[in-house]
């Protein structure tokens, strides 16, 4: 009998394991996708976490991952990088899965595109840093405790399409010929990272998104068409909580 149950226990404990072992994400220290940074105006306000957000020390948000978090950040297209410290929760836009302070977005190259594709990694805290934070209590965790996971709908690497000529061009990458106004969302140096862009900007119907090639190499991307800058103001203050730095430009 007890041999039976022995057995019993044992079987039990096994289906138990495949169950938990099939049901959970694998658990992930490093992810990526689209950061942006805090506007001046949250400079003084007070964080998720009770700190008084400083736009010049190298913190951020996040929206699930504990307080005192540190996260080496990469720009993916430059390559430049930073440590920062997660003291906040955000960001709220569903194309974005992390919100840089003034500071970090600096020097991570962001201040004029307004967001970038970047790769995130957790890390243990510096030794010195410009964080007067940084000595506070980390939170003793499991390695496998503090993880990032992906998006349930995993970012596919596009195919650079075949941009050739300046001009405005629709999602399908057919050129469109307009004139009018347009609100930009983003610029970036290369197309890879323009087309990433417009395809996690889920908040905004694709009929409303272009990327504009233009004649200084930069690929933009923006929303449009608006045939007066009042109209395209207008849309831009609908947009513009979750696209912090976008602005209104006349098509040339």
């Amino acid at each position: 009998m007890k041999f039976i149950y022995k057995i019993t226990v044992q079987s039990l404990l096994f289906f138990l394991f495949l169950f938990f072992e099939t049901s959970f994400p694998q658990v992930l220290h490093e992810a990526e996708g689209f950061a942006s940074y805090y506007a001046d105006d949250f400079h003084g306000r007070r964080t998720s976490n009770g700190e008084i957000y400083d736009m010049h020390k190298l913190t951020a948000a996040h929206p699930y991952l504990p307080f005192n978090t540190w996260l080496k950040v990469t720009n993916v297209a430059n390559g430049k990088t930073v440590t920062v410290r997660i003291n906040d929760r955000g960001p709220f836009a569903r194309n974005r899965i992390i919100d840089m302070s003034f500071a970090a977005g600096k020097i991570l190259g962001m201040l004029g595109p307004g967001s970038i594709y970047v790769h995130l990694e957790i890390v243990n805290p510096p030794i010195e840093s410009n964080d007067d934070k940084s000595n506070v209590s980390i939170p003793e965790l499991e390695s496998d405790e503090i993880y990032l996971r992906f998006r349930s709908k995993p970012i596919e690497r596009s195919t650079v399409g075949t941009i050739s000529n300046y001009g405005l061009y629709n999602s399908e990458m057919q050129r469109v010929n307009a004139s009018g106004f347009v609100i930009q969302l983003a610029s970036y140096s290369d197309l890879r990272s323009a087309k990433l862009f417009l395809e996690q900007t889920d908040d905004i119907p694709s009929n409303e998104l272009f990327i504009q090639y233009a004649d200084n190499g930069k690929y933009r991307i923006v929303v449009g068409l608006f045939r007066s800058r009042d109209e395209a103001e207008r849309r831009k203050s609908q947009i513009q909580n979750h696209h912090p730095g976008c602005f209104v430009l006349t098509l040339r």
